[in-house]
């Protein structure tokens, strides 16, 4: 996230322009970092909800063989973009 999108979000929040502008260039690396880690939390979270609705599908009693690999192949691959690279 940018220091741009942080400000456009900061604004909808509904923070004065000014109080941006008192920030020292420590806290807005901080708040970088604070930007980034909820970004992330909410990607997380995001896969973790579309991991269980295909699980949901997959374990259905209507889903035959074929379809259940298919639909576990993208729970892994759904889990597989949360994982950190080395």
């Amino acid at each position: 996230m940018t220091r741009d999108d942080i400000i456009r979000l900061a604004r909808e929040a509904g923070y004065p322009d000014y109080v941006m502008g008192l920030a020292s260039e420590e806290a807005w690396q901080q708040t970088e970092r604070f930007a980034a880690l909820a970004a992330e939390w909410g990607a997380k979270q995001e896969r973790e909800a579309c991991v269980e609705a295909v699980e949901a599908v997959a374990n259905a009693e209507e889903t035959d063989e074929m379809a259940y690999r298919a639909l576990i192949k993208v729970v892994v691959a759904i889990r597989k973009r949360g994982q950190v690279k080395p």
